[in-house]
């Protein structure tokens, strides 16, 4: 029969005095699990005096509130009396709806029985009862905590209108915010940033007035743009003091109930794989992604989830344990241990990648194959138990490859194109992919931007003689563009209708150029500007943009024009449109929904007519100088060496070989696949942790000083330079190189008593083309300065700084930590560039060359200048 408790137990029970003690009596008690709480309606209850006057109606307020009272008696219930009899608090109410009036003389029978646990809090299902007619229903949530006053955390949906300060607050608390300063993180700033992303769930845990950890899930993560039915999570920010709590684990499954709840099939993160604490928590639950996925340029490996739907269809399954799968779901479901890899449970089917899942459900067990990439169901294997339907998912929309759609000349190696996505590209003879990428506008708040991926849209085009004219309809109205073509011109202009009122329209042109450089004319005719060096110049507010918009020169600049060796981009907009200049946007450019969105590009070859500045100063004190070209006449570069002779190492043991000439030496490692030592006498030129491996910004198997290896092409936008560390390094090859190996790699020696060695690529005869890379972590300073090159022949100086910046460059020249400086310049092949990434332990570079059976060497120098003007001659050979 269980327990139950009288008018007076219950007083000894709840803190809750007259008038709030809402419940009669509670009966057939389960401890921890179900019970009946018992509420008798009189017309002499106060309630009545106001609600109302005439027509006595009991409010569904107060029946939330008996059915919280209700579970917080089933929660401490025990059959021990000496057990402390005090409760906790009513913390989450959710959908609860009334279905019928509750008039005096009605008694209500509150059936509560537990539904799941999400850390400390219990929630619980709730049915109240009338005779045999239920009048409401739903999931009050009970925080089992003491009576004591004091502050408990409580996870809940984030509120903008109450909740915007106090996030902003707890970012900066938790160093999490802009690359250019939290401080521009405010109220206002907060609030722009969640909703340029369409959040549809956006969780904070909070501690009274302070939050103190958040999560969000939306359909933009400021890269890329998720399809109907899966969302990217996002902005996970921990309280420093809550890191090593179940606090993160609370968030997610909470929000994962809700997610499943509001019929969400997938979920998408962007992680970086060395952050040691977050990575291994997303893997263990169930994100997974592709084999041998290596980080975008960024930083990030794109991740996924299916359980979402898995554990959807289970529960409108006719399963009887289908309702205790969210109760019994946890992370392990999903895979167990801590060894997991973001492959774990992926295998190649014909169809494409597949992940398998194993849940459970009481006795009912059940293995779940899936898709990887359209989150269709392939198979369901039942392990134990039965079931006599389940319903298969047919997987999201998959038509996010868009297909050329058409193609204008504008004369001089220069084309515009369009697909069917409604996405402008720009592209000129002599470049590596476009120039510029312009994908369809949004209704700012109804879709997100996103320049790595954006939102799969299917466009009406009407190609015309001298451009085209694009509608879609999509969230936020019916959105038409019209792109007018001429000789190296393209005019833009973009209308919505049916957009909310005061509803902004938003383009996002996105500059694709590699090697460029980015200057700005303000009203008054002046020019700022200088290499396009990411986190320095243009400002970089990267996942938190919206903060752009305070910036002083945002609104003050009339035009923008971006060049490289090839050409020039310059852009003029209306004046009353809205310019934010942040990233590599040409800028990105809002109006008001009600009027038209008007742009201008002109393309032209590389012209050196526009005002450059002798001296450019960034933002935040961060500062980059251009230098002149060096006086006095440049020595001739050394005569190309020949492949040095390999002998094992005494020293470091058989998985070693070591090489040298009388002014230095250089040591390789097997194991590591790649130089671990190139020094002197006086220093060492590489970093390297042989023979540990250790982490190195996002490479997690970061092992010798110089390697190579094979990568996506460099302007594929969804990878850009990625990172590719000691798991996809190539072999070095100690003698000559041969064209029956797919690619191959080998260092040469100098014939004189230069400190220099050349890196020399190959490709087989049968290779499409590829990247080879070159990577190397040359031994400098944190913060060290840096000279880059630009391919038409200016020089800037980078100096010293600790925040993390990137740059691609024809030839770089870098302080060493003896003062000395390490110099690198391209000698041979197609397409080359230096991109280097600058961070806390010092510099990565990545050294690219397009090869293949036609084009198939690639060839770089690298020597040690004593000071930088030596070091500024060698740039110049």
């Amino acid at each position: 029969m269980g327990l139950s408790y009288t008018a007076a137990e219950l007083l000894l029970r709840l803190p809750h005095r007259h008038p709030f003690v809402l419940l009669d009596g509670v009966e057939s008690v389960d401890p921890g699990v179900a019970g009946i709480g018992l509420k008798n309606i009189t017309i002499s209850d106060p309630v009545f005096a106001g609600h109302f006057p005439g027509q006595p109606i009991y409010p569904g307020v107060l029946m939330i509130e008996a059915a919280g009272q209700t579970c917080g008696i089933i929660a401490t219930a025990s059959t021990d009396p000496d057990t402390d009899a005090s409760i906790g608090y009513l913390a989450t109410v959710k959908r609860f709806t009334f279905k019928e009036l509750v008039l005096p003389g009605d008694q209500l029978l509150i059936h509560c029985r537990r539904h799941v646990s999400i850390g400390s809090l219990i929630e619980f299902k709730c049915v109240i009862n009338v005779g045999k007619k239920t009048v409401a229903e739903g999931k009050p949530g009970h925080q089992p905590r003491p009576w004591s006053g004091t502050a408990m955390i409580v996870i809940r949906e984030y509120v903008p209108d109450t909740d915007s300060a106090a996030l902003a607050e707890h970012f900066r608390r938790s160093s999490y915010g802009p690359h250019h300063g939290s401080a521009k993180l405010g109220r206002s700033s907060m609030e722009a940033v969640i909703s340029e992303r369409v959040p549809e769930l956006f969780m904070v845990a909070a501690d009274d007035a302070n939050i103190v950890g958040c999560i969000g899930f939306m359909r933009g993560s400021g890269r890329r743009v998720s399809r109907d039915g899966e969302l990217f999570a996002g902005l996970f920010v921990l309280d420093p003091r809550h890191r090593n709590s179940m606090l993160a684990g609370n968030l997610f499954m909470k929000s994962f109930e809700l997610l499943v709840d509001r019929g969400i099939r997938a979920l998408r993160i962007e992680a970086t794989p060395t952050n040691t604490k977050a990575y291994p928590l997303y893997l263990r639950a169930g994100f997974r992604a592709i084999p041998d996925l290596r980080a975008d340029e960024d930083g990030y490996v794109e991740l996924v989830s299916h359980l979402p739907g898995v554990v959807g269809d289970l529960l409108r399954s006719n399963i009887d344990e289908a309702t205790a799968v969210m109760p019994k779901f946890n992370w392990r479901n999903a895979g167990s241990g801590r060894s997991l890899t973001p492959s774990t449970g992926v295998r190649d089917t014909e169809s494409g990648p597949a992940i398998s899942y194993d849940l459970s459900a009481g006795e009912f067990r059940l293995r779940a194959e899936i898709d990887l990439m359209t989150g269709a169901t392939l198979d369901y294997d039942v392990l134990a138990g039965a079931i006599s339907h389940l319903p298969k998912h047919g997987g999201l929309d998959s038509t996010t490859n868009a297909r050329p759609r058409s193609t204008h000349d504008l004369g001089n190696g220069i084309r515009a194109e369009v697909d069917t996505h409604g996405t402008l590209r720009i592209h000129i003879e002599g470049t590596l992919g476009p120039v510029l990428i312009d994908h369809w506008p949004v209704v700012r708040g109804s879709t997100p931007a996103g320049w790595r991926r954006p939102h799969p849209n299917e466009i009406h085009v009407d190609i015309h003689d001298h451009g085209w004219i694009l509608t879609a309809d999509r969230p936020g109205g019916t959105i038409s563009r019209r792109i007018e073509i001429s000789p190296g011109h393209v005019s833009v202009t973009t209308q919505v209708t049916g957009a909310p009122k005061g509803a902004e329209l938003v383009a996002s042109p996105w500059v694709a150029m590699r090697q460029a450089e980015k200057y700005v004319e303000s009203s008054d005719g002046a020019w700022t500007g200088g290499p396009a060096v990411r986190g320095i110049w243009p400002l970089d507010y990267t996942d938190f943009e919206a903060c752009a918009d305070s910036d002083p020169q945002t609104g003050a600049v009339s035009r923008s024009l971006w060049r490289n060796s090839v050409a020039t981009l310059e852009a003029t907009w209306d004046a009353d449109a809205f310019a934010r200049h942040e990233g590599n946007h040409l800028p990105q450019l809002r109006q008001q929904a009600d009027k038209a969105l008007h742009y201008d590009i002109t393309i032209e070859r590389r012209e050196d007519k526009y005002p450059v500045p002798e001296v450019f100063t960034g933002p935040a004190g961060i500062s980059a100088e251009k230098i002149r070209r060096p006086r006095r006449a440049i020595p001739p570069s050394p005569e190309p060496g020949a492949v040095p002779t390999w002998n094992p190492s005494k020293r470091f043991g058989v998985d070693v070989i070591e090489a040298g000439t009388q002014t230095m030496s250089l040591r390789y490692s097997h194991t590591a696949a790649g130089l671990i030592g190139w020094s002197d006498d006086r220093s060492q030129f590489l970093s390297s942790p042989y023979p540990a491996v250790r982490a190195w910004g996002s490479l997690p198997d970061w092992s010798a000083g110089l390697w190579a290896a094979v990568a996506t092409i460099r302007e594929n936008p969804e990878q850009g330079v990625e990172w590719a560390g000691k798991s996809a390094a190539l072999p070095l090859t100690t003698n000559a190189l041969s064209a029956d190996q797919p690619v191959s790699w080998t260092i040469h020696s100098r014939n004189d008593d230069s400190m220099g060695i050349d890196l020399h690529g190959h490709a087989g005869s049968t290779l499409e083309p590829a990247e080879l890379g070159f990577y190397l972590t040359p031994a400098v300073s944190t913060g060290a300065p840096v000279v880059i090159g630009q391919s038409g022949g200016g020089k800037w100086v980078v100096e010293a700084t600790t925040k993390p910046w990137s740059v691609g460059c024809t030839s770089v020249a870098a302080e060493l930590q003896d003062g000395r400086y390490l110099v690198i310049r391209s000698v041979e092949g197609e397409h080359q560039e230096i991109f280097v990434r600058s961070e806390a332990r010092g510099l990565h570079m990545s050294l690219l060359t397009r090869i293949s059976a036609a084009r198939p060497d690639s060839e770089w120098r690298l020597e040690v200048a004593e000071h930088r003007s030596a070091a500024l001659m060698a740039m110049e050979r």
